[in-house]
């Protein structure tokens, strides 16, 4: 049973001290148990160092294996740089090593720490929208990139906003009037008032329901996609003078000044109101914008040229880090974290 830990750095370099942090298999659970029962007197150092990794690492329990072996690789090679260099340091000034070994120790956790702090980066989940009133007595609700939010109006609807989405309403609604202005993504659920149709207008597109549930993909004005989950919807387009009504499952893409209508995958839309990234044969370039939206950071992609990769795969409440890694696996790329900054390069093979 090994007996050398007598700093918190020793066990924060230990590969099997680390391998039960990220892993607890039994087997690693029964060593440490019995180390501990062993080394009572040392039991606040050790939970210490433990809770600096379970700090570092959030929701272990929920990553695959591979994700397990990368994260592994990527602390034990930023521990033992770090290591290394402290021992070059600490040979250079013996007299002092006692105090010089209890800084660098302290400045290793921190270090590693803001390090994957960085590279760990989440969608913000269930945030408030923004309100705000303008001259022209609209109510404006809106979510920034990186958060989404729900919207509980005064009639009874609800109004689920993605990331960087905007709506805005005039005063008197539910009463006099019920639409709404879009600006990005939103799925709606309307609650039924035969009175008051409900209308959502994007630029000239008008999407009219009395009691429904649907969504609108508005970030690419040149390209409106309306998708009808439940209900009766009536797209028109105010400059072609043109309508279409659609059922469940039916589809509206508004491009080139025209409305086509089309089927979808009720089982795959609306996927992002629960935290879940689809792609499936999506051009590179268009999966950097969405990650921007979804993550809240800038991405700046480098080394396209020629034909744009098609992407495909589904992530669920996932790190921007694992998004990436896992595009990498088959595409050649690369990437670095700097702050807010992700700067991707598509190699060539």
């Amino acid at each position: 049973m090994d007996n050398s830990f007598q700093h918190i750095e020793e066990f924060l370099t230990n590969p099997k001290f680390r391998n039960w942090v990220i892993r607890r298999d039994s087997e690693s659970e029964h060593y440490w148990k019995e180390w501990l029962a062993l080394h009572p007197e040392r039991k606040p150092m050790f939970l210490a160092a433990e809770k600096v990794l379970l700090n570092m690492i959030p929701d272990i329990g929920d990553w695959e294996e591979r994700r397990k072996n990368l994260l592994e690789e990527r602390i034990s090679k930023s521990i033992h740089v770090r290591s290394s260099r402290n021992r070059e340091e600490s040979e250079k000034q013996r007299p002092s090593f006692r105090i010089s070994h209890i800084l660098t120790a302290f400045l290793l956790l921190v270090s590693v720490a803001v390090a994957l702090t960085k590279l760990e980066i989440l969608p913000l989940e269930n945030a408030e929208s923004t309100q705000q009133e303008n001259s022209d007595h609209f109510i404006t609700k809106s979510t920034p990139s990186g958060q989404k939010s729900k919207v509980h109006l005064s009639d009874g609807s609800i109004v689920t906003l993605n990331a960087a989405t905007e709506i805005k309403y005039k005063e008197g609604f539910g009463t006099t009037h019920r639409d709404i202005y879009l600006s990005g993504e939103a799925f709606f659920e309307i609650a039924k008032r035969d009175s008051l149709s409900f209308n959502v207008f994007v630029d000239d597109i008008v999407t009219t329901a009395v009691g429904t549930s649907f969504n609108i993909n508005s970030y690419d004005r040149n390209s409106v996609v309306v998708q009808l989950a439940t209900g009766k919807v009536n797209v028109s387009s105010a400059s072609t003078k043109n309508s279409l009504p659609l059922v469940p499952g039916e589809q509206v893409l508004f491009s080139n000044q025209q409305l086509l209508k089309t089927n979808f995958d009720l089982k795959k839309s609306f996927l992002w109101k629960d935290g879940i990234l689809l792609f499936e044969k999506t051009p590179l370039t268009q999966v950097i914008r969405e990650l921007e939206r979804w993550y809240g950071t800038d991405i700046h992609l480098s080394g396209l040229s020629g034909k744009d990769p098609l992407i495909s795969g589904r992530f669920e409440n996932d790190y921007l880090t694992n998004v990436l890694e896992t595009i990498s696996f088959s595409i050649p790329l690369t990437y670095r974290i700097e702050e807010k900054n992700i700067y991707v390069h598509l190699q060539h093979r």
